[in-house]
């Protein structure tokens, strides 16, 4: 089927779900980009809607996924390139983008490896480079405070990598709650001033790792999580690294430790 007009009700759907509140609403979020699209589909994820800009399916590759495409039970649609640009979020459209079903994840549970806690997220670049690295490091769930940026955002979800799909991440979770359910798991805080350096940690046994953001740094409310100070040792003038870098800089050590020792 082709959609002509940007004013196609298909089309406004997809446009609706670049806020927040629709996203929550209808349990969707927009995946862009090849890459992004066959991640959702390796990964079972339930495709509502797809769609294609002539380019894209008159290409070796992306033939493939069309194909791909029209085997799951997403309903496809052809575009011209106006459109696509109307319903992409990036200067550039990469010819192909679908809308995806919001994960549905068990409640988070005690961590056997290790869970990370973001605490005032507000850049979605930043937070797309963090889930990617929590994936890698064989994170167990990402919980955000209410005070972050919304994981399903479009420029998060480039930025993660298809980590979306295979991830647990839970948005606006309450810090009593995690404090319960950490209760007797060391929960570590990443802290530019802390006197002790990151890899004297460790990092096999079951822990949570907590980052503030990149502005503010993490709330009283996180920091009464009992965390326990934990610092990157650093040459030169900088005083701290960016958040998404601090993160995976730890999480990649806890990586490095558990698989070392077979943990």
């Amino acid at each position: 089927m082709r959609i002509t007009s940007v004013s196609s009700q298909k089309a406004k759907f997809v446009r609706a779900l670049g806020r927040k509140r629709t996203r929550y609403q209808e349990g969707y979020f927009v995946v862009e980009g090849r890459r992004l699209v066959e991640d959702g589909l390796r990964a079972g994820a339930r495709l509502r809607l797809a769609f294609c800009t002539d380019d894209f399916v008159e290409s070796p590759d992306g033939a493939e996924t069309v194909q791909r495409l029209r085997d799951s039970s997403a309903e496809l649609f052809f575009v011209a390139l106006t459109v696509m640009r109307a319903l992409s979020d990036t200067v550039t459209p990469q010819g192909v983008l679908a809308v995806a079903e919001m994960p549905q994840w068990p409640r988070p549970q005690m961590p056997t490896r290790i869970a990370l806690i973001l605490d005032r997220w507000r850049d979605p670049g930043n937070l797309g480079a963090a889930l990617r690295s929590a994936e890698a490091a064989g994170v167990d769930w990402v919980a955000l405070t209410p005070e972050s940026v919304d994981p399903f955002n479009p420029k998060v979800v480039r930025g993660g990598m298809g980590a979306h799909f295979r991830l647990p991440i839970f948005a606006d979770c309450d810090l009593q709650e995690m404090a319960s359910l950490l209760e007797g798991v060391p929960v570590y805080l990443a802290d530019a001033q802390a006197a002790r350096p990151y890899d004297e940690v460790d990092w096999t046994q079951p822990s949570a790792l907590l980052v503030g953001g990149e502005v503010h740094g993490p709330g009283e409310a996180a920091r009464q999580l009992g965390a326990v100070g934990v610092a990157i040792p650093m040459a030169g003038a900088p005083d701290s690294l960016n958040a998404a870098i601090a993160a995976s800089v730890i999480l990649m050590e806890a990586a490095r430790q558990r698989r070392q020792r077979g943990a």
